[in-house]
């Protein structure tokens, strides 16, 4: 079971819950509901009722419209009865009882702690996450006087239950909704209405070179297609079929003060449908490679001040030493993924070469990256001019050693 531990005033939890229940085995096509998921006072009941009048859709607030009926009691009684120990556990045994359909929900701030009923949820619905400032929701906090939060008592600051807890809501959701800074309500609803239909549009990637009349058809590529194709064949670039992904001056005011990885998350998983790539894979890439063995700072690549507006940022910090190490470290992880996709779908081990022609800096960046991720089944052929690279970079690629990497 998971247990909530207050040790000298720290959080702590032991994730020993045995995932044993029987679930819903209906995909969450059939089902189509829409939970909304984040943290206590991040305005998830009053978002979600908004949006089930916006859609003409039923609302369920899983605390005062299943919890409490179900217990036949306030949510803070039960949680005075058991503990936080064991509320977490009645919780996740009664959220997995939990049943309906076409439905918005909008789930307590304490259901992801339950992971065998949070993957309960995932299969009958999209689970939207409303990712709001945490100092926003410690000051909605204060002015509602919240006495019902799992872990709240002596020791336990807010602001460290929030931390904590923010990992579970990060493994569980398919979309990310940003709130900026006093945005209100009917502001959020919008942004939800306008990523659900972003759902539900056709999903791929067509040429730049392609007319208006083939992009419904065969020219349209999937995420994994486009990685494995590089350029089209028309020799034009990829990009998506419907719009470019754009974030409001409000949500990257929100990046601001968060790590590298946090921000590479926040930015790039505009760029991909949940079902090309689900974002816990894409925030196990994003950990796997922009992380301190591969770059030798603990930012990646920090900003500095120089005078007045003037800031520099460094892009040498990669294992390379090359400005490419900061996309070339990632591109090989995607690669990877859809290579086995491809695999598994087709069932044939196919094998890739990928030919490189460098000056410098890409050979070294390339065979770096596509050495360490990219897997037993793509192999490099760099071609670089005799005379035409600097001895560094030349000894950074033809120093390379593997039966998949050859320097030409």
């Amino acid at each position: 079971m998971a247990r909530l531990l207050s040790i000298k005033g720290k959080l702590a939890w032991s994730r020993t819950l045995p995932c044993s229940y029987a679930f819903c085995t209906t995909p969450c096509t059939a089902c189509n509901n829409i939970f909304l998921m984040g943290s206590p006072g991040s305005g998830k009941t009053t978002v979600g009722r908004l949006l089930s009048s916006r859609l003409s859709l039923p609302a369920t607030d899983i605390d005062d419209d299943y919890l409490e009926p179900h217990w036949h009691m306030t949510v803070a009684d039960k949680l005075k009865q058991a503990g936080s120990e064991g509320f977490v556990q009645e919780e996740g045994e009664a959220l997995l009882q939990f049943a309906t359909s076409t439905s918005v929900v909008s789930l307590t701030g304490s259901n992801p702690l339950h992971q065998c009923a949070m993957d309960h949820i995932k299969d009958t619905g999209l689970v939207v996450l409303l990712d709001v400032d945490q100092r926003d929701i410690i000051q909605r906090l204060k002015r509602m006087k919240v006495n019902r939060i799992v872990g709240q008592g002596p020791g336990n600051s807010m602001q460290d239950i929030l931390k904590y807890r923010q990992q579970f809501y990060e493994n569980n959701y398919d979309v990310r909704i940003i709130c900026e800074e006093n945005e209100t309500p009917e502001q959020i609803v919008d942004k939800v209405v306008l990523a659900l239909k972003k759902q539900k549009q056709k999903r791929g990637y067509v040429s730049t070179r392609s007319h208006q009349g083939q992009m419904n058809g065969s020219k349209r590529k999937s995420f994994n297609d486009i990685i494995l194709e590089g350029m089209a064949n028309d020799g034009g670039l990829y990009v998506p079929m419907e719009t470019v992904p754009k974030m409001s001056s409000g949500e990257w005011s929100r990046l601001i003060g968060l790590s590298f990885t946090d921000q590479a998350q926040r930015i790039l998983e505009h760029w991909f449908h949940h079902h090309d790539l689900p974002p816990q894979s894409l925030q196990n890439m994003i950990n796997t490679v922009y992380c301190q063995e591969n770059f030798n700072c603990s930012t990646i690549s920090p900003v500095y001040h120089l005078h007045g507006n003037q800031y520099i940022l460094e892009l040498f910090h990669g294992p390379t030493a090359s400005f490419k190490d900061v996309a070339l470290q990632l591109m090989p992880m995607f690669f990877h993924n859809a290579a086995e996709e491809r695999k598994v779908k087709s069932g044939l081990d196919n094998r890739y070469l990928i030919l490189v022609a460098t000056s410098g800096d890409t050979g070294g960046a390339v065979l770096d990256g596509f050495k360490k991720y990219a897997g037993h089944s793509c192999s490099l052929m760099v071609l670089y001019p005799e005379k035409g690279v600097s001895a560094v970079q030349k000894a950074q690629m033809t120093s390379v050693t593997g039966d998949n990497t050859h320097v030409v």
